[in-house]
């Protein structure tokens, strides 16, 4: 099964995404992420068997226990992999709590058995959409939108309550993506 681990997004925040996405306007090389699959990738599995997920689950749970719940800045939006050839819009996030959470993933034993970590330069973010094959003057006009909602952007912060380790399942109409196991996180108070 093809796996993912993930911070979830709450669902107020989830709906100023949506709205976000919404200044991009309607292209029909443009795939925006639903708000039911909206979330930040902390690491890619790949394609893993029972037996692995099973211990993947374990080990999530003992390292997950007793991590408070962090909180997460929207910083802006970025293209990837870069503004010359546009592949994606994400909101870039900022989070020194999360970034500790991923190391501390990363360095479970049974994540050196999966998919060999390709986010050595890993940014925390948040997929708004994915773009197809699109022409110069569509690409202006995603780098000009972008760039206007950077300088529009009000300070948008929230807090993350759950980990969930994910199963993503390729479809015709986009990715199905189910919860296995959600890892809740402690709060402050």
């Amino acid at each position: 099964m093809r796996c993912f681990i993930s911070a979830e997004i709450p669902e107020n925040i989830k709906k100023q995404i949506e709205e976000i996405q919404k200044c991009f306007g309607v292209n029909k090389n443009i795939r925006f992420t639903s708000k039911n699959n909206m979330h930040i990738t902390l690491r890619f599995l790949g394609d893993i068997d029972y037996k692995t997920m099973k211990n993947i689950d374990i080990s999530l749970e003992e390292t997950l226990r007793y991590i408070r719940a962090p909180e997460i800045s929207i910083e802006g939006l970025d293209t990837f992999p870069d503004k010359n050839y546009i592949k994606g819009v994400w909101l870039r996030l900022t989070s020194r709590e999360l970034k500790n959470i991923k190391e501390d993933i990363d360095n479970i034993e049974e994540m050196k058995r999966c998919m060999p970590d390709t986010y050595s330069t890993y940014r925390i973010h948040a997929t708004l959409f994915r773009i197809g094959k699109i022409d110069s003057k569509t690409r202006e006009n995603i780098i000009r939108e972008t760039e206007d909602l950077n300088r529009k952007m009000k300070n948008i912060s929230f807090t993350v309550d759950s980990i969930e380790l994910k199963r993503s399942e390729l479809k015709e109409g986009g990715p199905v993506y189910t919860t296995i196991r959600s890892y809740c996180l402690k709060n402050e108070n």
